[in-house]
């Protein structure tokens, strides 16, 4: 019934039960009817049911069916196209067609459901005649006419694959037949059992820090029982609240119809605009930002930013009820100007913020670059990436005598606190953030989430009752700030023999409606943009662009994600330009010891080139490109690619804020902690556990005896923001300043009771008057003149196979050899490798964002357009390395962040799918011209890259 209801739906069930040539049996009061299903979309089904479905059997070995399914995403996603194929052959005389196939294409249109043409010509024809297929594929190029939709492929990816997909049923009908190289065309592609390796050595430092320990809330968490705080239970009395939404982009807002709304059982009112005016700030961006960068409103008091933006807040008695009614009150507004929703536009229309002052090296980079004997300009451009959080946006606010209790998911309590005490003109001490842990934050669970709270904050004071918000994920993908598309303009120079001199990078950054965060994410983007590879020479310039969409914010890896693919495209470019196999290329320009880099940080204990060469000889990366090679003869209609590169990621301590601990022995032994980080699915919290246990494990602390207290602002103050990937350690370290305490005032109690165990050391001690609670605190800087503390360092190997055909493609491998120092915890470190690495496939190989040019809005705002990776899409097989014997590093404990350097290496995904199409389009004499494309690079644009046409699709039949 979806598709009878709905014929443009390219309904899976339809196409395999139509061309399998299915009869339904329709009942209503008048009696039965069978009808064909082509006919069952046209009828008036009206007081009327299926029953039944007969499906004919096919009785002999002459008849053939095949169905597809080409989507954007392996698993739970809806097709670009999809084919069902039917027909009787008789491969003793050439295959010839018996009687009339059946050929059935959903995705094109709602009028194409058969392409009836295409089956009447091949009846009584050979499928081994070159030229009738041809002729074919042309009657079905011909027939389909895809309609031109905003969320789907082009037209004229959807005609190819449509014509694709009936050459690849006769490929697999004929492979007896076919030569054996065409034969890979027929088959679709496999995907391999998952499998993975992980290879580390834990260095004690001391126990149990260092140990791969499991994270404490592993099993709340897999069973269900970890609470969040949209868990907790409701309130008595308690308003809950949902955004109405602007419809259009660069619209004013003049009112409001809640006619409708009003009829939604329990719906309380708007709150609006006018409720703000005279008693609080319209304005929740936080303190950090600079003055003219702190545009961001709860309501707009002007022209509506983008479509989605919160113009308002229903308010009703439960959840349900408030998105309900939010969805049903009519904004009413004067339309503006025509919003701006792509980057080239706002460069077009000269929509410009402002541009950062030109960073360059202290040599002239324009005379490095006039001597180069081999020089290359492109461009790249990198999409959006949502944060798609696990747990919604969410907040719940209650006042008390004592002021505000705030219960949030967010990444820095502390800065929520300030934005409350702007917003709602009160002091600071009026407000408590509590956040029992995220499940996720990415980056995103900082400014939004003020927004949110600062509703619910003068909601509760406005109607004296606990408000909550809990945000769907429509609505937050309307709402989301996201990362910022990059498009990046480079001119790159070399020596003739492969040295790498000068880099030429002119880029622009789509900041949104705001420039706040964005401010502080462009000058990332610029200083990340040489990853592993040394450049002598450069100039960098960077503009921020306006246009109605949410103002861009920091999502996992900021800078370095879109500053990895651009270098690595660009060092593809270059390799192409030389001649010159990219692997050897890299290689010969990475990062060495005592080398300042495009970050100003001279560049010590680089292990990247050991690196690279200890995971060239691992992964057995040699070996594995000559059987790609042996691999890509052998199959003319698969291939497959691999490439390596190397990746740098800067870990500054120059943070907003101080690192706390708070911790407490009580006299049963266990132990309390409270830290400043934010839990997050990072492992934070059990590094914390560790680090205390480990300096009161002499006697005999165990970390079965501690638990984790919610973050909390009023147990620790002027804490720091968790972000930028060095929370943890600078945490550990916090936990290791106070657990020091406790092993001070311990020491002499032991000294007393040497044979004492931990629980009777402990009530001796309290006894004693000796107090169990300590305060530990840390902050650290950046080295004078040094940009960052530190840089993590990794490098990367991806190997995949391609379907020519369809544009689909699998990774079969992906090798990772990290230097992260001293892991604190090996297994919770390989997580987050593991984490990153995938985060950074989705950015740069399926999550892709589309608007409507008319309104501005935002296109994919849920899963069935938006597609983050899921399982089937991980590396079929996932080796992480940690560097053995790294050497020291210049931060605590010797370690190195984790939770966003790795991210980059997914990069190389992309380079080897070029691979693979290069080595498709070599072996058909296609022009040798560096292939570009716009990401994330979707099984569309790989078959558009592929160009597969008529003179490709020979195959030579078996004597």
């Amino acid at each position: 019934m979806m598709k009878h209801r709905h014929q443009d739906f390219p309904s899976d069930v339809f196409i395999t039960l139509e061309a399998a040539k299915t009869v339904i049996k329709v009942v209503d009061e008048q009696g039965t009817q069978d009808h064909v299903l082509t006919d069952f979309l046209r009828l008036d089904m009206r007081g009327k049911v299926i029953v039944s479905a007969k499906l004919p059997a096919i009785s002999t070995d002459q008849h053939f069916y095949r169905s597809f399914k080409i989507t954007p995403r392996q698993l739970n996603a809806h097709a670009y196209v999809n084919g069902a194929f039917e027909l009787a052959v008789d491969k003793k005389k050439d295959y010839t067609v018996l009687e009339r196939l059946t050929i059935v294409i959903g995705g094109i249109s709602d009028k194409f459901n058969r392409a009836t043409k295409t089956e009447n010509f091949l009846l009584n024809k050979s499928l081994l005649d070159e030229e009738v297929v041809e002729s074919a594929l042309k009657v079905l190029e011909s027939e389909v006419v895809p309609v031109e939709e905003a969320t789907a492929s082009s037209p004229e990816h959807r005609r190819q694959l449509a014509v694709n997909l009936l050459y690849k049923t006769i490929l697999d009908i004929g492979s007896d037949a076919v030569e054996g190289a065409a034969r890979s065309g027929g088959p679709v592609l496999t995907r391999p059992l998952q499998r993975g390796e992980q290879d580390f050595v834990e260095e004690l430092q001391p126990a149990p820090l260092g140990q791969s320990v499991r994270k404490l809330e592993s099993k709340a968490q897999t069973s269900g029982e970890a609470t969040y705080v949209n868990d907790y239970p409701a309130h008595a009395n308690e308003l809950f609240l949902a955004f109405v939404r602007a419809p259009e982009a660069a619209i004013k807002v003049t009112g409001f119809d809640t006619e409708e709304a009003e009829k939604v059982p329990g719906f309380e009112g708007l709150l609006t605009l006018k409720d703000l005016e005279g008693k609080y700030t319209n304005n929740y961006d936080l303190p950090i930002f600079p003055a003219e960068a702190q545009t961001d409103e709860i309501f707009p008091s002007n022209v509506v930013g983008f479509a989605g933006q919160p113009v308002a807040a229903a308010m009703a008695n439960t959840q349900w009820a408030a998105d309900r009614a939010a969805s049903l009150v009519e904004v009413l507004f004067e339309a503006g100007d025509e919003p701006i929703v792509h980057i080239s536009e706002a460069l077009a229309k000269k929509s410009i913020y402002f541009q950062d002052a030109q960073k360059k090296s202290t040599e002239d980079p324009d005379a490095a670059m006039a001597k180069q004997a081999v020089q290359v300009e492109g461009e790249v451009l990198a999409g959006e990436q949502l944060h798609f959080f696990m747990e919604s946006i969410t907040a719940s606010v209650r006042q008390t005598e004592e002021g505000f209790l705030v219960h949030a998911p967010h990444q820095w309590v502390e800065g929520l606190t300030t934005v409350l005490a702007k917003v709602m003109r009160r002091p600071r001490s009026h407000f408590r953030a509590v956040c029992p842990r995220l499940g996720g934050g990415f980056g995103g669970k900082l400014i939004m989430v003020d927004h949110v709270a600062s509703v619910c904050a003068i909601a509760c004071e406005l109607k004296h009752r606990p408000c909550t918000m809990f945000m769907r994920l429509d609505t937050l993908a309307q709402f989301e700030q996201k990362r910022p598309t990059v498009l990046a303009k480079y001119k790159a120079g070399a020596t003739s023999d492969g040295q790498l001199m000068s880099v030429h990078w002119n880029n622009a950054v789509d900041a949104g409606v705001s420039c706040n965060f964005i401010a502080m994410i462009g000058p990332e983007i610029n200083s990340g943009l040489d990853q592993g590879y040394y450049v002598p020479t450069f100039k960098t310039d960077l503009m921020y662009v306006r246009t109605n969409k949410p103002g861009a914010t920091a999502v996992r890896s900021p800078g370095s994600a879109p500053a990895t693919i651009i270098n690595l495209l660009m060092m593809d470019h270059m390799a192409h330009g030389l001649k010159m196999d990219p692997i050897e290329f890299k290689r010969r320009n990475l990062y060495q010891a005592g080398q300042v880099d495009q970050h100003g940080v001279k560049r010590v204990n680089d292990n990247l080139p050991k690196m690279w060469d200890e995971l060239y000889a691992e992964a057995n990366i040699e070996e594995r490109r000559n059987a790609i090679e042996k691999f890509n003869k052998e199959n003319k209609y698969k291939k497959r690619g691999l490439d390596i590169s190397g990746i740098s990621y800067h870990i500054g301590y120059d943070r907003f804020g101080v690192s706390e601990v708070d911790l407490t022995v009580h006299m049963d032994g266990s132990i309390s902690i409270v830290h400043s980080g934010h839990e997050m699915g990072q492992g934070l919290t059990t590094k914390v556990a560790q680090a205390v246990v480990a300096q009161l494990a002499e006697f005999g602390a165990t970390l079965d005896m501690v638990k984790a207290k919610p973050t909390d602002t009023m147990m620790l103050p002027q804490m720091d923001i968790t972000g930028g990937s060095a929370t943890s350690e600078l945490n550990a370290m916090a936990a290791k300043v106070a657990a020091d305490q406790i092993k001070e005032r311990l020491l002499p109690v032991k000294e007393t009771k040497p044979e004492a165990g931990w629980n009777e050391l402990v009530v001796t001690a309290i006894m004693s008057g000796v107090l169990l609670k300590a305060f530990g605190t840390y902050r650290s800087k950046n080295q004078e003149g040094q940009h960052a503390r530190y840089v993590s360092t990794g490098v990367g190997a991806a190997e995949v196979e391609v379907d020519i055909l369809t544009g689909e493609y699998v990774v079969l491998r992906s090798d990772i050899m990290m230097d992260i120092g001293k892991s604190l915890n090996p297994g919770v470190d390989i997580g987050q490798i593991e984490g990153a690495y995938v985060f950074g496939m989705g950015y740069y190989l399926t999550e892709r964002t589309v608007y409507d040019s008319d309104t501005g809005r935002n296109l994919a705002d849920g899963t069935w357009n938006y597609k983050p990776p899921q399982a089937a899409d991980v590396p079929r097989d996932f080796r992480v390395r940690l560097m053995k014997k790294p050497g020291d590093t210049d931060s605590v404990f010797s370690t190195k962040a984790i939770g966003e350097p790795p991210f980059g290496l997914a990069a190389t995904c992309v380079t080897a799918i070029k691979r693979a199409i290069e080595a498709f389009r070599k072996q058909q004499g296609k022009p040798d011209v560096n292939l570009t494309f716009e990401l994330p690079l979707t099984p569309a644009r790989v078959l558009q890259l592929c160009e597969v046409g008529a003179k490709d699709r020979k195959f030579d039949t078996v004597e």
